[in-house]
């Protein structure tokens, strides 16, 4: 009968040293990957990886260039962070001096056509409805009047 001879110690280390080396090789490249497919595809993820760590966003530029990518991307980027810094700050600026003050929106509510002159035919329009509102729920709906009650009704 032929009899296994035990296998040393140092084969099962490095056995198990390979399959945790290959293990994490493995996750690393799928962190990766990951992480270059969100710089390929998101333009806010790539201005956050500009603001935090640009020597990332420098090699992720510079590897494009080396395996054949178009070279627009990066420009496009830079233009998109000047536009975001430099115009929305001007529009703040401009909404800030061009909105009219109080007396500007009021002699503008006078001279448009369609639009009351004072707020007392607004109120006396508004009271109307109410009224209207009151009535209409104090009757009886009128799915449920009978023929009767919709002829003794006076005809308004």
């Amino acid at each position: 009968m032929l009899h296994k001879g035990s296998k040393s110690q140092n084969i099962r280390f490095v056995r198990k040293a390979a399959t945790v080396l290959f293990v994490a090789e493995g996750l690393f490249f799928l962190g990766c990957y990951g992480v270059w497919h969100k710089l390929n595809t998101d333009r806010d993820f790539r201005k956050y990886m500009h603001h935090n760590y640009p020597s990332t966003l420098e090699y992720y530029y510079s590897l494009s260039i080396k395996l054949g990518a178009p070279q627009h991307i990066r420009t496009t980027d830079l233009a998109s962070l000047v536009w975001l810094t430099g115009f929305t700050g001007l529009g703040y600026i401009l909404y800030i001096t061009c909105t009219p003050s109080e007396a500007q929106i009021e002699k503008l509510r006078h001279s448009l056509p369609g639009i009351e002159k004072n707020k007392s035919e607004v109120e006396k329009k508004r009271e109307q409805y109410f009224q209207a509102l009151q009535a209409a729920a104090s009757e009886k709906p009128i799915y449920l009047r009978t023929k009767e009650d919709l002829k003794s009704e006076p005809k308004h």
